[in-house]
């Protein structure tokens, strides 16, 4: 197991948020709130904070199957927020 370097987004405002709360949690991944951690599908655990005030949401993987690279987890949370707002 291991963990990714953390990603902070910019300009995820509220609509931005909760869009891809619900395609993370269309995948296998419960998102409860606006900040906490996240436990999905290949041992894959995330820690997450969005900042409302400021639109940004830092996440960090700090733990996952060594089958999963992160360059794959980074690529899906880009996908979805590219999917919102371009």
């Amino acid at each position: 197991m291991a963990a990714c370097d953390p990603v902070t987004y910019q300009g995820v405002t509220p609509q931005i948020f909760q869009s891809v709360k619900q395609e993370l949690e269309s995948n296998g991944f419960s998102v409860p709130g606006t900040s906490g951690t996240i436990r999905g599908p290949y041992g894959i655990v995330i820690d997450y904070a969005w900042d409302e005030p400021t639109e940004s949401l830092f996440i960090h993987v700090i733990d996952k199957s060594f089958f999963v690279p992160c360059s794959q987890i980074h690529n899906q949370l880009n996908n979805a927020l590219t999917k919102f707002t371009a």
